[in-house]
């Protein structure tokens, strides 16, 4: 091979090497890191990160990736607070008809204006569970507590049923 092309041939390939980020650079980077195998695959399908040339770009691509992140946490943060903003108003429904149906009880009231008030309020806990579950969030940290909050709201309704027949 004639000189003048394998220095050519040279030059592109070492120009190609520092144009495109090589596995070993990511490979001993996330070696000194806390979490290797998280740290190859989040760097390693990034584009950014698979062609970085150097431990600054992948720092660069790192740090982009963890904003990328935060701003989608706080998307989804947003959007729960208002989606449980929707749960505590049926949450305050709920806690308006049950009072309601208590103070029906203590005065004597038929018990059957009670059973309708606590069987409407047995329905508020799932109204929640189905609001955040299509909700835009996707989340719902109060799955539990509606669960247990059907359940006793309808145990009472059923129990207020005995007194209507």
């Amino acid at each position: 091979m004639h000189p003048i092309i394998a220095t050519l041939l040279l030059a592109a390939a070492i120009a190609l090497g520092l144009t495109v980020g090589s596995p070993s650079l990511i490979n001993e980077t996330c070696t000194a890191t806390s979490n290797y195998g998280y740290c190859l695959g989040v760097l390693s399908a990034d584009p950014a990160g698979a062609s970085a040339t150097d431990k600054r770009g992948l720092a660069i691509a790192a740090a982009n990736i963890t904003m990328r992140n935060v701003t989608s946490t706080v998307r989804v943060l947003t959007e729960l607070v208002e989606e449980l903003k929707l749960c505590i108003k049926y949450y305050q429904d709920m806690d308006d008809l049950v009072a309601s149906a208590i103070d029906d009880l203590r005065v004597g009231r038929p018990a059957v204006t009670s059973f309708y008030k606590l069987h409407r309020a047995s329905d508020e806990p799932g109204n929640c569970d189905i609001m955040l579950f299509e909700g835009s969030a996707h989340k719902n940290p109060v799955s539990s507590e509606n669960m247990y909050n059907e359940a006793i709201s309808k145990l009472t309704s059923d129990i207020v049923y005995q007194l209507v027949h």
